[in-house]
């Protein structure tokens, strides 16, 4: 089965599309020209495509990035000491 996707939309600096196959908004980047996967979650389509709910859904997962990041950053400086 051939997998479809939305146009990459971007939200705080981050780049997400929607994965109409598993129903799962994809946090995506570029690398060598190819789109690579690098986290997922679900979400209904129904609530995809309305542009409001699916706005606050990427704020909100884009927040939940950074936060993770920001804990692993946190990690890793009390680990190695910086």
């Amino acid at each position: 089965m051939e997998r479809k996707y939305s146009r990459a939309v971007k939200v705080s600096g981050k780049l997400f599309r929607y994965n109409y196959t598993d129903c799962e908004i994809e946090y995506v980047y570029k690398d060598d020209g190819k789109i690579k996967v690098a986290d997922s979650i679900g979400l209904s389509k129904k609530s995809w495509d309305n542009k409001d709910l699916r706005n606050g859904y990427l704020e909100e997962y884009a927040y939940q990035l950074d936060c993770e990041a920001e804990e692993l950053m946190r990690e890793a400086a009390w680990e190695f000491g910086f």
